[in-house]
């Protein structure tokens, strides 16, 4: 059996081999503490158009990650990506030029490493990293639910890229009140074949941290540099965020809701939601 969605498959497998341009507002914490601790992201797609009539519920997206305290004012990052492809109807996809099997998917992409350096109870923040290209390269229908669904982080499902980011910003010490964090910096993109790409990335989060809870408002945005465009515009997609969660000890349990400004990322989806945890395994240090 096969179907005609062939524009809208295409498009998504074009994205996966060119490395697409997009980014969401980045969720993870309030303030990049000096602490050890593990975290999970989990977050779910909400296609649009007839593509999404064919899909299951769970097409989703899971970050798990852990810091680890080396120093006062460092620490040691590391995240696993997982993505699960969830179609109603197994069949097979005719694209003109391509078959593929419409079945559900699952693979794991390419893992984050890093350092982050902030001193105790100062406002600035560092932080580096490095993906190494572990990502499947047949697992497409997986890799597209990442793209879309993680936008922030879209090279974590890219097959055979590597990728080194580095950013710069500043938080908020306080424990309670008007809370902000923002952050900024380049991303390079090394693919096994064809040119590098460089984006400038930045996010910026603004709100309320109580004693019990937090909410929040994020903007974030992603500008591609090296590639040349005629309307200034097109280097650029922008994302706004809801995010709020609970201070219960040790353990912050948290939702997340994003939505795109851009009009040509709302064709392909509508929104994304979600939940995460993070789990202090000892003391921060201030």
């Amino acid at each position: 059996m096969t179907r005609s969605y062939s524009s809208i498959l295409a498009v998504a497998l074009l994205l996966i081999i060119a490395g697409a341009t997009s980014i969401q507002a980045q969720v993870n914490w309030w303030r990049l503490d000096n602490e050890t601790a593990i975290t999970m992201e989990w977050s779910k797609a909400d296609f649009a158009g007839r593509i999404a009539d064919e899909l299951g519920f769970f097409n989703t997206i899971l970050f798990l990650g852990a810091q680890i305290r080396v120093s006062p004012s460092v620490n040691l990052v590391a995240e696993l990506p997982i993505t699960t492809w969830d179609v109603k109807d197994p069949m097979v996809y005719d694209l003109g030029w391509y078959f593929y099997d419409w079945e559900d998917e699952q693979a794991i992409g390419n893992p984050y490493l890093g350092l982050e350096y902030s001193r105790p109870g100062a406002p600035i923040l560092f932080a580096l990293g490095v993906r190494p290209p572990l990502a499947s390269d047949d697992k497409l229908f997986a890799a597209v639910v990442g793209l879309f669904g993680a936008a922030d982080r879209f090279e974590a499902f890219v097959p055979d890229l590597w990728t080194f980011s580095l950013a710069i910003g500043g938080r908020s010490s306080a424990t309670v009140g008007p809370a902000y964090r923002f952050l900024i910096g380049p991303t390079l993109l090394v693919p096994d074949a064809g040119d590098a790409e460089v984006l400038l990335d930045w996010s910026a989060l603004f709100g309320f941290r109580g004693t019990i809870a937090h909410a929040g408002f994020e903007y974030a945005g992603r500008m591609i540099l090296t590639e040349n465009y005629d309307d200034l515009g097109d280097r650029f997609d922008q994302f706004i965020g809801l995010v709020g969660g609970l201070n219960i000890g040790q353990v912050e349990p948290g939702v997340q809701f994003r939505y795109a400004i851009d009009d040509e990322y709302r064709e392909w989806i509508d929104f994304t939601f979600g939940i995460n945890l993070k789990i202090r395994l000892g003391a921060e240090e201030e």
